[in-house]
């Protein structure tokens, strides 16, 4: 989802509690995805955790501009779909690492889990419609109702109108502040977006693993597992 922009896969990062929590590589589209450094950047994370969980947006692009997915007809508006981002990583992996992999899509269940809705989102989806009708009302036309952050410490969103000329098919995609050289997500994007979930996700208990020689929550090299699901830790022995 966002096609050349990565908030939705950067936001993945709202899942870790600690340094050694899923996802551990996360690829958006502002970085070009190159296959050399994929291929250290996993061998170190299964070096120190014995298992590695990726979190890849379907637009990532190689040093060239090609995309790594494939090309698969276009939608309604004309654009390109790609699709396979993930599966032709995870060959990668297993062609240079030899690291068994797996891949999941979220598919639906991203767009559909009511339970897990932000309630500053909730809130703000219906002030916009609450907004969009009195404008309506009023005779507006051609435009969208916007959300407009406001200053300071504590989050405030206003709302405002935008032509619909100057958003059609404009993307706006992550700035550079919030990638750092590497193009790992930084600190400012955790500001920006941790006020938009309305407060900490819910904490998850964790089960105990064997130690395979390699920590607490480590596992032998083959059994990487390239995942969106963030499951990947081994069952403890009963």
């Amino acid at each position: 989802m966002g096609r050349n922009a990565g908030w939705v896969a950067a936001a993945a990062v709202l899942a870790r509690t600690d340094t050694s929590d899923a996802p551990h590589l996360i690829y958006v589209p502002e970085r070009p995805l190159l296959a050399d450094a994929v291929t250290e950047q996993v061998r170190q994370v299964v070096a120190q955790h014995g298992y590695a969980v990726i979190v890849v947006a379907e637009t990532v692009r190689d040093g060239n501009g090609q995309p790594w997915a494939r090309q698969v007809g276009s939608d309604g508006f004309g654009h390109v779909r790609l699709v396979g981002a993930a599966e032709r990583l995870g060959a990668l992996i297993e062609e240079r690492l030899g690291y068994k992999t797996r891949f999941n899509k979220p598919g639906s269940l991203q767009r559909s889990a009511g339970t897990c809705v932000s309630t500053v989102d909730w809130e703000e989806a219906y002030l916009v419609g609450q907004v969009a009708v009195a404008r309506a009302v009023d005779g507006a036309r051609d435009v969208m109702v916007t959300l407009l952050r406001q200053p300071g410490p504590v989050y405030r969103a206003a709302t405002g109108l935008a032509s619909l000329a100057d958003v059609a098919h404009a993307e706006r995609r992550l700035p550079p502040e919030f990638l750092d050289d590497q193009g790992r997500i930084t600190p400012a994007f955790l500001d920006y977006v941790h006020p938009l979930i309305g407060g900490d996700l819910p904490a998850y208990a964790r089960l105990g693993g064997r130690d395979w020689g390699l920590g607490t929550r480590g596992y032998p090299d083959s059994a990487l597992k390239a995942t969106s699901a963030g499951i990947g830790a081994p069952f403890p022995e009963c």
